[in-house]
């Protein structure tokens, strides 16, 4: 706000000037009118640069989408298990995963550790899977933390996470689409025939050289 500041300044400058070459002295309803009109202005200013600037950043910021899969590579079963009630309780299980998208920023294995509750009466639940993907391409990690809902239907997962290293400053967004049967020998990493499918997002933000 420090050019709107300085146009403030200059106009009462100009006003101050322009009324000491003035003989007449200004009635109180005329010096309120000024003061209204004079904040009128400031506001106008203040809504123009905040529409302005916050239109620039947006139309700055780069989304980059992708699609495709993960493939199960290997996974541990959890630490911890046990029931309170209808609900299985568990902690600490493990996955090892290849994902393959085609793009460069995404494509790599991924690790992550769930957490979850399922109640075994209903069909219902929730996981969190912590993801830290690897690509390939990059010297950074994309830190993901998923949600998974689950239900008699199926399941629902969509997960955000921020980038470290060379991604940092970035977001990926991810909605996982489930799961889809294939060839074992289409998994490039074990002979699981499943893959997940999923697409998303990488968002990086305007640049501010």
């Amino acid at each position: 706000m420090i050019g709107l500041k300085r146009v403030l300044q200059a106009l009462l400058a100009f006003r101050h000037r322009r009324d000491r070459g003035q003989t007449r002295t200004l009635t109180a309803f005329e010096r309120r009118q000024r003061i209204s009109s004079l904040l009128a202005f400031g506001l106008g200013l203040l809504i123009l640069g905040t529409f302005v600037l916050s239109g620039t950043a947006s139309a700055q910021a780069t989304r980059i989408e992708f699609e495709g899969a993960f493939y199960p590579c290997s996974g541990t079963p959890p630490t911890d298990a046990w029931i309170s009630g209808n609900v299985l309780h568990f902690r600490g299980a493990t996955n090892h995963n290849q994902w393959v998208t085609g793009n460069p920023l995404v494509d790599g294995f991924a690790d992550n550790v769930v957490d979850g509750n399922i109640n075994l009466r209903t069909g219902t639940g929730v996981a969190h899977p912590k993801n830290s993907l690897k690509p390939d391409a990059f010297d950074g990690t994309w830190e993901i933390v998923t949600t998974v809902k689950v239900d008699p239907s199926g399941q629902t997962a969509f997960g955000v996470g921020r980038g470290t290293g060379e991604l940092h400053g970035m977001t990926i967004k991810v909605s996982f689409l489930g799961p889809s049967p294939i060839d074992p020998a289409d998994n490039p990493c074990s002979d699981i025939p499943s893959a997940i499918l999923l697409k998303g997002e990488i968002i990086a933000p305007a640049s501010r050289s």
